[in-house]
């Protein structure tokens, strides 16, 4: 496999912004070889407290490597596409925050209301999200999901006893035309 890798580290506003490019030819079996080609690029801003925003971008540049399509209405034998991945083209947005204390509330003390911001843990809960896609067509796409939230005692620490496990959901149409 060839892979090549530059980077570069720089301050913007006090903060670091790196940046980078790869190329990547896949070492692949001889019998076999796709000669898939990529080149990418990656941007990220980093705050001295390990929080970060980034973006990697990539496009291949060659490709022979097939596809399979599924069939129309999903019954049936799907057709493969030659040369699928050619041309094809990613984004890849992340990003990371430091636990914050996002509770806002008063306490009582000598019949004084005080108003307290943040919570005592950064613990605040963990996460569990279903998510379903499905393609109606060739131009409508379709996505469900659910989520359910237990509270950590970062969210316990503002509620007299355990706060309560936190649901949703959510659908969404997408129409492309």
């Amino acid at each position: 496999m060839q892979f090549n890798v530059a980077a570069k580290t720089g301050l913007l506003g006090g903060c670091l912004l790196n940046s980078g490019w790869a190329y990547v030819d896949a070492n692949e079996r001889l019998n076999s070889d796709t000669n898939t080609q990529i080149v990418g690029a990656d941007f990220r801003y980093q705050t001295d407290d390990d929080t970060f925003a980034g973006a990697t971008f990539g496009h291949v540049l060659e490709s022979s490597s097939p596809y399979p399509k599924a069939a129309p209405g999903g019954i049936g034998v799907p057709s493969v596409l030659p040369d699928a991945r050619a041309a094809l083209s990613f984004v890849n947005l992340y990003g990371k925050a430091n636990p914050f204390g996002q509770a806002t509330r008063v306490v009582e003390a000598n019949g004084v209301p005080n108003p307290i911001a943040g919570v005592t843990a950064s613990h605040l809960a963990d996460d569990v999200f279903l998510e379903y896609n499905r393609v109606l067509n060739a131009n409508t796409y379709l996505a469900a999901g659910f989520s359910v939230s237990f509270p950590g005692p970062g969210a316990n620490s503002v509620v007299d006893g355990d706060a309560s496990v936190w649901t949703g959901g959510f659908a969404n149409v997408v129409v492309n035309f």
